[in-house]
């Protein structure tokens, strides 16, 4: 009975030390993947920036205009307002919920704009819009988005989610590019 007692305390004592190991050299790789994610959105808001005054410019000539592209205009002026509050306030969060939306809209306006022959007959419309289109998306962009698909690589396993969820690393959410609007 001494043994198995033995050996039972033996094997949890292993067992603790094993968990114990895994949990302080997972936290490492953890932190290492937010830095990452943390440097690659610091480097993506310039670009966005620019990208989304492109937006607002391609925007504005819609903003008085009555009827669908005059509702597509608030719609988007109100989601570029959004996006620099979360700016302003540094909410990651927030910042990429409205850049999702941002590049949803900015994807309509350029449908609108392109289907609608006085829209598109109308320079003060259309080259801004044509603008826009021309803007390709950031570079800085692909990079945010590995490193967030890298955190959230590092965050899987049944050990590594309870890691994660002690320590407070949280779960990223990422900017979901469409694909190119059709020209």
């Amino acid at each position: 009975m001494r043994v198995f007692f033995r050996v039972f305390v033996l094997i949890v004592v292993l067992v603790a030390v094993a968990v114990l190991a895994f949990v302080f050299t997972s936290r490492p790789d953890l932190e290492d993947a937010q830095k990452q994610v943390d440097t690659t959105w610091t480097a993506t808001l310039t670009p966005l920036d620019a990208r989304y005054t492109l937006l607002a410019q391609a925007n504005a000539p819609l903003l008085p205009r009555p009827g669908p592209a005059g509702e597509l205009a608030k719609d988007v002026d109100a989601e570029l307002q959004k996006w620099v509050k979360a700016r302003e306030a540094k909410d990651r969060a927030a910042a990429i919920e409205a850049a999702n939306e941002l590049e949803g809209l900015g994807r309509r306006v350029l449908v609108l704009v392109n289907a609608s022959a006085p829209l598109s007959a109308d320079p003060a419309v259309k080259g801004p819009a044509d603008a826009y289109a021309a803007a390709p998306l950031p570079a800085e962009l692909t990079a945010f988005s590995k490193a967030v698909q890298d955190y959230a690589d590092e965050r899987k396993g049944p050990v590594k989610s309870v890691v994660a969820d002690v320590f407070g690393y949280d779960s990223m959410p990422s900017v979901a590019v469409p694909a190119p609007a059709p020209a």
